[in-house]
């Protein structure tokens, strides 16, 4: 009789296990799933037509799989962490979203407006993120793109930017607010001495890259979730007087009618 007892506890285990397993977040996203990318110039496909940006290729990747994808930017050319938190207040309409996914950062560190600027305008994103998600928003956040290893780049090999520093704080970042990571510095790097991943302007990456990045990201949905329920930004001081980035050449906003 211990002996039945036992298998059937365990059986019940293993039935409680299975039933209880994480959901992974392609699972979680609805057939109307909302998309909002946020970040900079590699955010909004700078140099080369909108479609072969990464968000566009996200779309069309999640799309394939059946689902109908509305998708919104909010991103532009010399936008460092602050510049983008001040126009998300300008240019978000409000809604939630399925999938929040940030890439931003480049901008802080290129144009050395520190680590503790850095760290302040995450903090506002943290905060901006937090209005946009629900109880099941998956969250992503990317790593910074390895700009050092396009020509513009190489031709500025000698500047000491704390390129790991920068990155970890990111990490940590992604961490704090229960975002996944996705690592595209390791992937863009695969651009050295590949000029069909390099955008035009010798800067930015190409759409093959940015298919690349698209791929990582679904990948990364593919797993089980990181965390369900939202999470609690930090609380940024919001009296610094530090700068953020300059005027953009135009806004990036886009709601279902990108700009091609």
């Amino acid at each position: 009789m211990r002996r039945i007892l036992l298998t059937a506890t365990a059986v019940a285990v293993l039935v409680a296990a299975c039933t209880s397993a994480p959901s992974t977040g392609l699972d979680s996203l609805p057939e109307q799933t909302s998309i909002i990318a946020l970040g900079d110039s590699y955010t909004s496909g700078t140099s080369i037509d909108f479609r072969g940006s990464w968000p566009a290729q996200l779309e069309d990747a999640l799309g394939a799989e059946g689902r109908t994808v509305d998708l919104a930017v909010i991103a532009d050319d010399g936008w460092n962490t602050k510049r983008l938190h001040r126009d998300i207040e300008r240019f978000w309409d409000g809604r939630t979203h399925d999938l929040i996914v940030l890439g931003i950062g480049v901008n802080d560190l290129i144009l050395n407006f520190g680590v503790d600027n850095f760290r302040e305008g995450l903090d506002l994103l943290a905060g901006d993120i937090e209005t946009m998600r629900t109880a099941t928003s998956q969250v992503m956040v990317l790593s910074l793109p390895d700009f050092r290893v396009t020509p513009w780049g190489l031709e500025r090999i000698d500047r000491d930017y704390d390129f790991d520093g920068f990155n970890a704080i990111l990490r940590t970042f992604a961490s704090d607010i229960e975002a996944a990571w996705v690592d595209v510095t390791s992937t863009s790097s695969a651009a050295l001495g590949e000029p069909t991943l390099v955008a035009p302007d010798d800067l930015h990456f190409s759409a093959d890259m940015y298919a690349l990045w698209a791929d990582a990201m679904v990948e990364t949905l593919s797993r089980p979730r990181l965390a369900a329920g939202k999470a609690t930004p930090r609380v940024a001081d919001q009296s610094s007087t530090a700068p953020d980035s300059a005027e953009p050449t135009s806004l990036a906003y886009f709601a279902r009618t990108p700009r091609v």
